[in-house]
């Protein structure tokens, strides 16, 4: 594109200059000589940056000036003069053009926009077939068209991760693809490095929405997704924090109308720190997301319930075994937390009853389980004895 402007200018905003000085420095580049615009007349710098001549400036990493914990995509505090550039370009008369790059999608933007506007949003898809071909033949790997296919699938083509995972291959494989496939790992060093970095601007409800996807590992419409959270929220809530994951491009619309599932990277990614966070709780004693959070689903199909099983209850227990002392013994833990769960009020237990239950299937001969709120707990097939007494009170929630 730079051929039809006079000007190209390409500034990263990672370090998150004020708007003021961001002008200023754009200006210095196009008239080296001093301008005499004063401090305060960001609209004379906006005029004499996009009016004078023909310029393409690309702003990089505008997520950098969002809130962080925030789902609706604000500016932070004091760069509210980005918010007038924005606002600027879209309404004056120019010639250039202004290219924002942003792993989120700023509101300022949303009254802006339109498909017959002068501004536009472009969600960018992974790449082609054939550009990830030729991405993955200028690192000289080596592989079968097959295992190149298989690769660029897991990745949804993504030219950022395919990158960093074909720089992997290189280093560790020499070049060969398939010892990378044996691993059937997704997320690795700079990937889940910059995964941190976006699943830690999320709010609160964003990452119980991340962490339910994952669990259910189906594309769910807003309601059902509602349906299963501890916190009664109104529809209104969960549509904005699922509005939010899509605007940062962490979740993707499913087939069915109206769902929404994880990509697959983000899928893998939640997966783990899932449970690493469910094994710190329950080692430290705290009890937030096993309560919060359901670890295996009646409802589920069967083969969602099984890698429910698999990839949830499975290395939870592992990881529970392995960060345990010698003279700990995991099962009377998880039976000591279920007795601390029972003092609770029924309306306060949530899901912590149903994930003890599930990490103590093998063992649930003999188990108390009265006074307890059982919600989605699965239990078909499983020998079983209760303990009863005169005030039993079981409850089963789907």
């Amino acid at each position: 594109m730079a051929e039809h402007f006079q000007v190209v200018l390409f500034r990263s905003l990672r370090d998150a200059p004020s708007c003021e000085a961001l002008l200023e420095e754009c200006l210095q580049r196009l008239a080296p000589q001093p301008l005499n615009v004063g401090a305060a007349h960001l609209e004379r710098r906006l005029s004499l940056l996009m009016e004078e001549q023909r310029v393409l400036l690309v702003l990089d990493n505008l997520e950098a000036l969002l809130l962080e914990g925030e789902v609706r995509g604000h500016l932070r505090p004091g760069y509210e003069g980005y918010s007038r550039l924005l606002q600027g370009v879209a309404e004056r008369a120019h010639q250039s053009c202004l290219l924002l790059t942003s792993r989120e999608k700023p509101t300022a933007l949303r009254a802006l926009e339109g498909r017959k506007m002068l501004v536009r949003s472009l969600r960018l898809a992974g790449f082609s077939a054939a550009a990830c071909e030729q991405l993955l033949a200028s690192q000289e790997l080596l592989g079968s068209p097959e295992e190149r296919a298989r690769l660029v699938e897991r990745y949804g083509g993504n030219p950022l991760a395919l990158n960093i995972v074909a720089e992997t291959i290189a280093d560790l494989f020499g070049g060969e693809i398939a010892p990378l496939l044996a691993q059937d790992t997704l997320v690795f060093g700079s990937i889940s490095d910059l995964l941190d970095e976006q699943v830690g601007r999320l709010s609160t409800l964003e990452q119980t929405l991340l962490s339910w996807l994952a669990t259910l590992r189906e594309p769910v419409t807003l309601e059902e997704l509602r349906t299963l959270l501890v916190a009664k929220l109104s529809a209104v809530q969960v549509l904005e924090a699922v509005d939010g994951l899509h605007r940062r491009s962490l979740v993707e619309r499913g087939q069915r109308p109206g769902s929404f599932t994880l990509y697959s990277v983000v899928l893998e990614y939640v997966t783990a720190h899932l449970v690493e966070q469910l094994a710190g709780e329950i080692v430290q004693g705290r009890r937030l997301l096993l309560r919060e959070h359901g670890l295996c689903q009646a409802q589920a199909k069967d083969y969602v319930r099984q890698t429910q099983e698999r990839l949830l209850v499975v290395p939870l227990l592992a990881r529970l075994q392995s960060s345990a002392p010698e003279h700990v013994d995991v099962e009377q833990r998880l039976r000591s937390l279920l007795e601390e769960v029972r003092s609770w009020a029924e309306d306060r237990q949530g899901y912590g009853p149903a994930n003890l239950v599930t990490l103590l299937r093998g063992h649930l001969r003999g188990l108390d389980l009265s006074r307890l709120v059982l919600r989605g707990v699965y239990l078909q097939g499983v020998e079983w004895f209760v303990t009863l007494s005169v005030e039993i009170s079981v409850s089963f929630l789907r």
